[in-house]
């Protein structure tokens, strides 16, 4: 069974927008809830946030990644949907699922191969989880990124110096 509705991602990272863009379009804790009721104004139900110091990232099935776009600019936002549009990257489909690995992998990190990532991963599914807004897509997607960073962490020599950048091995 396919869902009926495409899988986007709305990504807003330190590699298009600078620390202030950020800033306005950062995502609390606190706004999971009536991010999620206001999602229903736009037909998504099926979402999920990461939202970081260096990213925000909107994963959801949609109609139209606009949707998606608007309802994060208009609803939960300090900026305006045009602004957000300039500084975004949407992905779809299968891009999406790579992405979630790479980021889980720490190889969309500032420093290459900071797991930390997987940690906010977990507590950010969590927090939508209980919002029942992940379906089980979402939910395989997420598990099958996080059991492919554990791999990658396991199967690669970590320096010393968590600063000093990594190769990661992929098998």
């Amino acid at each position: 069974m396919k869902p009926n509705k495409n899988l986007y991602l709305i990504a807003l990272s330190y590699k298009k927008a600078d620390v202030e863009i950020r800033g306005k379009y950062a995502f609390f804790p606190s706004k999971v809830k009536s991010f999620v009721m206001a999602a229903k104004k736009y037909n998504i139900k099926s979402m999920y946030v990461l939202s970081t110091c260096n990213r925000t990232e909107f994963y959801a099935f949609a109609e139209d990644p606009k949707d998606m776009i608007s309802l994060y600019a208009s609803e939960h936002a300090l900026g305006s949907v045009k602004e957000l549009e300039e500084h975004v990257e949407v992905l779809q489909g299968r891009e999406v699922v790579e992405h979630l690995i790479r980021v889980a992998a720490g190889l969309e990190s500032q420093i290459l191969g900071d797991f930390e990532i997987v940690s906010q991963i977990k507590i950010w599914f969590g927090r939508f989880q209980k919002q029942g807004c992940i379906n089980v897509y979402l939910e395989r997607m997420i598990s099958s990124a996080i059991q492919i960073s554990k791999k990658v962490k396991n199967n690669t020599d970590q320096p010393d110096d968590p600063y000093r950048t990594c190769q990661l091995e992929i098998f």
